[in-house]
C-alpha cells in the first residue's frame, strides 16, 4: 500500500524530533553519555603578606671627655645639665660623660674677676678621639648674654662668632700642655687684656 505523500512527510518530522530529543537527553547526562558542564570562575581574594618589621635603629653610646681651664672662672653645662664651676686659671678640670647618638652641646661661661686678663682653653674628645680644641674652629663664642636656652642642643648659634686666639698667652705658660699641646687660649677679642668681662662658649657635637 502506498502512503500519501503528506503522511510520509509527517512521519519523517516525528522521527527527526524524536532523534533531536534523544540527543538532547544524552547531552544532559546519563550513563555512557557526555556531560556538558559550565564552569563558573569565582575570583579568590589574595591574602595580604604580613609586613616585615623594620629593624630598630641601633643606639650607640660614646664616652665624651672635657678638659678645660679659664681665667678667671668658668661654669659649664652639657645638654643643659650643669657640670661644675671652678675658679683659677692654673687649674685644669676633667669630666667624662656617656652620651648617645644625636646632637649634644658643651656650653661654658667664662668670667673675668680680677681685671687683668681673661681667656678660655679646652679639649673635648669622643672615645679618645679629639673632636673640639679651642683655637681649632669648632667652638663658638658670644660677648653678650644669650637667651636662657643657650646651653640646650636645640638652641641655634648661627649668629655667634669664632673665638680668637689670644695675642698674649705668656701668663698661662704651661697650661696648654696640661689640657692639650695643640689647644689655644681664646677669647672673643684678640687682646685678652683689654676686653675684660664675660664670654659665652658653645661646642656642638653630632654623634652618629
Amino acid at each position: 500500500m502506498r502512503l500519501p505523500t503528506s503522511l510520509f512527510i509527517l512521519v519523517a518530522m516525528v522521527a527527526a524530533c524524536s532523534d533531536y530529543d534523544l540527543k538532547s537527553i544524552q547531552r544532559g547526562g546519563g550513563a555512557g553519555t557526555q556531560t556538558l558542564d559550565t564552569a563558573v570562575s569565582v575570583p579568590v581574594p589574595e591574602e595580604d603578606e604580613p609586613e616585615e618589621d623594620e629593624p630598630e635603629e641601633e643606639l650607640v653610646d660614646y664616652e665624651v671627655t672635657l678638659r678645660l681651664s679659664a681665667d678667671d672662672q668658668w661654669e659649664g653645662w652639657i645638654d643643659g645639665e650643669r657640670i661644675d664651676q671652678q675658679e683659677g686659671w692654673n687649674q685644669v678640670s676633667e669630666y667624662s660623660y656617656v652620651l648617645g647618638s644625636g646632637a649634644h652641646v658643651v656650653a661654658v661661661r667664662v668670667d673675668d674677676l680680677h681685671l687683668i686678663i681673661n681667656g678660655f682653653i679646652a679639649e673635648v674628645s669622643v672615645d679618645g678621639e679629639i673632636w673640639g680644641l679651642t683655637g681649632g674652629g669648632m667652638w663658638r663664642v658670644r660677648d653678650t648674654e644669650p637667651p636662657v636656652e643657650w646651653t640646650e642642643p636645640a638652641y641655634v648659634d648661627g649668629d655667634w662668632g669664632l673665638p680668637v686666639v689670644c695675642l698674649d698667652d705668656a701668663p698661662w705658660s704651661g697650661i696648654p700642655t696640661l689640657v692639650n699641646p695643640e689647644a689655644e687660649w681664646v677669647w672673643y677679642d684678640l687682646d685678652c687684656r683689654r676686653e675684660l668681662g664675660t664670654g659665652w662658649f658653645r661646642l656642638v657635637l653630632e654623634l652618629p
